[in-house]
């Protein structure tokens, strides 16, 4: 699925994003868009791709269920550098491998009890 036009958009519920149904990979995109996730988010794997000026924000709770061998990854796309941003707390507890290919920049609090978080920019 995908976010876009100009604007912001918080969510401040439980919210579950997943781009993997367990047959494809898939991409969740957001463009143009400044996201908050200010509540509990559960990421379920796959890819997240921001671009022309997109943004995510944690200011709640993220748990990166990713468990799967194609692993999850966070990724620009375009021109535009993005960044993750964590205010919040961010929790990687699943077995896969999460890669970040975007800044991840935390003022927040940060947990990996299991699997990888590979941090690449």
């Amino acid at each position: 699925g995908a976010m876009t036009g100009a604007g912001s958009t918080t969510f401040s519920g439980d919210l579950t994003l997943s781009a993997y149904d367990g047959a494809r990979y898939g991409a969740v995109a957001i463009s143009q868009r400044s996201v908050n996730l200010a509540g509990t988010t559960n990421w379920n794997g796959g890819a997240l791709y921001t671009s022309s000026g997109g943004s995510l924000t944690n200011s709640g709770t993220f748990v990166d269920n990713g468990n799967y061998s194609y692993g999850s990854y966070f990724a620009s796309q375009g021109s535009t550098a993005s960044d993750f941003v964590n205010t919040g707390t961010y929790n990687k507890v699943g077995g896969g491998t999460t890669t970040f290919a975007v800044g991840f920049k935390n003022t927040g609090t940060l947990n990996v009890t299991a699997g990888v978080l590979s941090l690449g920019v």
